[in-house]
């Protein structure tokens, strides 16, 4: 259950958590399409959040077992709309953008990070994933 004014970041987190998951695997539910939020030592901010399009939002309501509702009530970011990732081709695809909590709409990405450039390997459907998922809480849960 997301907690009041809680970042997306960190219920994907503790959703992860909570099934013995690293989150970078369940992060791969969504394509990111920038880098996280960065100090400018280069540390990942504390207050690095994740803006997901209508299909990402979909997925994390999903994942969590929870209605859109439920979430958009819960997480500042939840209802934020980047047109980036909101509209175009792969509008469709469950897909995130980075940023810093305090700063909606502002573009902190620094090019690609790891992984995220056009190299990056083809992602695994994202139903065999959320798959994968429950299997862990299950087994973790067990």
């Amino acid at each position: 259950m997301p907690l009041a004014g809680e970042l997306t970041s960190s219920l994907i987190s503790r959703a992860a958590d909570r099934c013995g998951l690293p989150a970078a695997g369940v992060l791969r539910l969504w394509t990111c399409r920038n880098s996280t939020a960065r100090l400018d030592g280069g540390g990942v901010r504390a207050d690095a959040d994740l803006v997901l399009n209508e299909a990402g939002r979909a997925v994390l309501a999903e994942l969590c077992g929870v209605e859109p509702a439920v979430l958009a009530r819960a997480l500042p970011a939840f209802t934020v709309d980047d047109p980036k990732i909101s509209i175009g081709r792969e509008a469709a695809l469950p897909q995130g953008r980075w940023r810093a909590a305090g700063a909606v709409g502002t573009d902190h990405s620094q090019g690609h990070g790891p992984g995220l450039g056009p190299d990056r390997p083809e992602p695994q459907p994202r139903a065999l994933l959320l798959s994968q998922f429950f299997a862990a809480c299950r087994t973790w849960s067990a």
